[in-house]
């Protein structure tokens, strides 16, 4: 009888065999593809649709603004306009470095909801105190402008504004970190419905003694639409499940804190103007005063709304290539990005420079006028807007250099306000915080950028075209204001305000005429607009894809 034999390719072994345990038995996880980075064009369809937004919410203010100009006397004026600068300066140092975690974070996170609803926890805690704080203690606002008697008979509404403020300034983070770009955008159109509607009636409806009182309080309903918007977006649960927890409470405090002292110094650099006005100039010595800076210290609507929402979109897509390694892609993204506002607000710059008399005084008031050069210089921060290498900075987790650029922004800003504004008073304040600004920001930001990245300055920022844009803005400015003759229409004569109005209509709109065939012929001759640029903007109008 012959015994049996083992095939040669047997992979018997001596021993008992392997014990099988109950996650062999599973099926494997099958491991999800990797989320695809959004391309330009669709960020920029968003970035248009939030900005049509946004830019409606601030025409609201416009004609809001234009309506108290006209209903409330200077002083009382100046205290309404004072309340939505306290209502965005107070609550910056926590409600962005909590916005700027928000953005950080969730792109990284399957499961973030526990850090989210320990930011609502904060938000909502920290702005109560700071209400309460308002509204009990006098002294608090009296730091603000010991002069003005309005602002603190009024603390109890003002408290309660800036409250709700904490939760309104993240209501852009929270929304698009959780992907609800579209509801920015009706929130935003909700928002300046109601202005027009509720603060704008109380302006033109209500008791003159009663006005200011009803204006601030149409305010509060406005500045509470987006904040309970924000704590739902806040509290709400993801539809996705993961065991991921999240980022630790350690992650969070080790990015927030740096970012907490960075975005106070730092937005106390970039507004100083307008904390010290108040007390350089206090309304019962100068009734004018902050009247007409805080009415001139202002960004135009549309363009500044165009920068604020494209960084904003583009925010959590840089935290994202940098979580994934990918600096070349994101320095491609950011340099896109800060060309693509160049070429989309830059030209506004130029066109509002060489009107600026004609459209402040129609849309304010001839009363106005002394406070056109204030208006004109910032409109430079339009440039500043351009390139803003503290986002990049902040987007890729350097949060502690960027607390040293906004130390290096406020000494730089307290020493130009030092010496200007004894040269040139309320002109040299707005001259001091927007050269400083731009010195820092282009030359002491982007060393640090570059420094943390390990690039080159060229990856950066396409420093040859912004030269080119800037120069051609410029020169299609001055010969917009040295071609047509600045008493144009000084010989009609003005028998009532509305005749007024449509004289300024009429030579700024000279003015705008001959601006844009001089930046049509410039930007031809200087290639200040590539046929790219072009394709781009057209892209973002008509929601066609550009040519690849």
């Amino acid at each position: 009888m012959t015994a049996a034999v083992a095939p040669a390719d047997s992979d018997a072994q001596d021993g008992p065999p392997p014990t099988l345990r109950r996650d062999d038995l599973r099926p494997p996880t099958p491991t999800p593809p990797p989320t695809p980075a959004p391309k330009y064009d669709d960020l920029g369809r968003a970035t248009a649709i939030i900005t049509a937004a946004r830019s409606a919410q601030m025409v609201s203010f416009l004609v809001v603004g234009m309506l108290l100009a006209r209903k409330l006397d200077k002083g009382l004026y100046g205290t309404y306009q004072q309340v939505p600068f306290l209502a965005q300066a107070i609550p910056m140092a926590i409600s962005v470095p909590v916005g700027k975690a928000i953005t950080y974070f969730v792109p990284r996170s399957k499961s973030p909801d526990r850090m989210l609803r320990t930011m609502a926890a904060v938000l909502g805690a920290v702005g109560l105190a700071v209400g309460l704080a308002i509204a009990l203690f006098p002294a608090v606002l009296h730091m603000f402008d010991p002069g003005d008697a309005s602002l603190l008979a009024n603390r109890v509404v003002i408290g309660a504004i800036v409250a709700m403020s904490f939760a309104q300034s993240v209501t852009d983070y929270v929304l698009i970190a959780r992907g609800r770009r579209t509801l920015v955008a009706w929130v935003l159109l909700a928002q300046g419905v109601w202005n027009v509607l509720a603060i704008g009636g109380a302006a033109w409806l209500a008791p003159e003694a009663d006005r200011l009182q009803w204006t601030l309080l149409a305010l509060l309903a406005s500045t509470s639409l987006p904040a309970v918007v924000t704590y739902w977006g806040l509290l709400s649960r993801s539809t996705e499940r993961s065991d991921d927890a999240g980022p630790t409470a350690r992650d969070v405090l080790h990015y927030s804190v740096p970012l907490v002292l960075a975005v106070g110094v730092n937005y106390l650099a970039a507004q100083m103007d307008k904390f010290l006005v108040p007390l350089l100039f206090p309304m019962d010595q100068f009734p004018d005063a902050k009247d007409h800076y805080y009415r001139a210290a202002m960004d135009v609507p549309i363009v500044s709304a165009i920068a604020f929402t494209a960084l904003g979109l583009v925010a959590p897509q840089l935290a994202r290539l940098h979580g994934v390694g990918d600096e070349p892609g994101m320095l491609a993204l950011w340099r896109r990005s800060c060309r693509g506002i160049a070429v989309a607000t830059l030209p506004f710059a130029g066109l509002f420079f060489a009107v600026a008399v004609e459209a402040f005084t129609f849309v304010w008031g001839d009363r106005y006028e002394p406070a056109v050069p204030v208006f004109r210089w910032y409109l430079v921060r339009i440039a500043i807007a351009v390139f803003l290498p503290q986002v990049l900075l902040e987007n890729i987790g350097a949060t502690t250099r960027s607390l040293v650029f906004s130390g290096v922004a406020l000494v730089v800003a307290g020493a130009f306000t030092a010496v200007l504004v004894s040269l040139y008073g309320l002109h040299g304040a707005a001259a001091a915080t927007v050269t400083a600004s731009l010195a820092v920001n282009w030359a002491f930001g982007g060393w640090l950028a570059r420094q943390r990245l390990g690039c080159r300055w060229r990856d950066l920022m396409d420093w040859g075209h912004l030269f080119r844009m800037v120069l051609t803005c410029s020169l299609a400015a001055w010969v917009a204001l040295a071609v047509v003759p600045s008493h144009l229409g000084e010989g009609i004569p003005v028998a009532s305000r509305a005749v007024s109005s449509v004289v300024h209509l009429w030579r700024g709109a000279v003015h705008g005429v001959v601006y844009l065939a001089a930046f049509v012929v410039l930007a031809r001759v200087l290639r200040s607009v590539s046929r790219e640029d072009m394709e781009m903007l057209r892209g973002l109008v008509t929601r066609r894809r550009p040519a690849a």
